[in-house]
C-alpha cells in the first residue's frame, strides 16, 4: 500500500508600500512548502536596488500549526552577491549558506553577534549601481 504524500505551498508577500524603521521602502517574499516532517523556506527579496542593509532580508519568524518549536536546518543555498562601496557589484559561487540559523520559529542570519549572509535585492538592470 502505497502512501500519498501531502504539500501544502503558502506564499506571503509584503503588502504594498511598506518601510523599514528608517522610512525607507521594503519588498520582499517568503514561500513555505511543508512535506512530512520537513519545511522548506524560500525568501526573496525583491527591492531592485536597495540604498541600505535595513532594506535586505535578515530573517524571518513563523509559526507552525502543529505546535513545533524546534528543528533542525538542513541546508541552505544561495548566491554570493559582494556590493562595493561605489556600488558596484560582483555576483560569486552560488553554494551552501552557513550563515543561517534556525532557532523556536525563527529562521536568522543574525546569530553570532554580527549579521551575515543578508539576502539582497536584484539590481534594476538600468545600469546604475545597486546603494548609489
Amino acid at each position: 500500500m502505497a502512501l500519498g504524500a501531502n504539500a501544502n505551498i503558502i506564499t506571503v508577500s509584503t503588502p504594498s508600500g511598506p518601510t523599514e524603521q528608517g522610512g525607507l521602502p521594503v519588498d520582499a517574499s517568503a514561500t513555505f512548502i511543508t512535506g512530512a516532517n520537513t519545511v522548506t523556506v524560500t525568501l526573496t527579496d525583491l527591492l531592485a536596488n536597495p540604498t541600505s542593509a535595513a532594506q535586505l532580508i535578515s530573517d524571518i519568524s513563523f509559526g507552525l500549526t502543529g505546535g513545533q518549536t524546534s528543528g533542525t536546518l538542513v541546508s541552505s543555498v544561495g548566491t554570493d552577491r559582494t556590493v562595493n562601496g561605489n556600488g558596484t557589484f560582483l555576483d560569486g559561487a552560488t553554494g551552501p549558506r552557513t550563515g543561517w540559523q534556525i532557532d523556536t520559529g525563527l529562521l536568522t542570519a543574525l546569530g553570532g553577534g554580527q549579521p551575515g549572509q543578508l539576502i539582497i535585492g536584484p539590481p534594476d538592470g538600468s545600469g546604475i549601481p545597486l546603494a548609489e
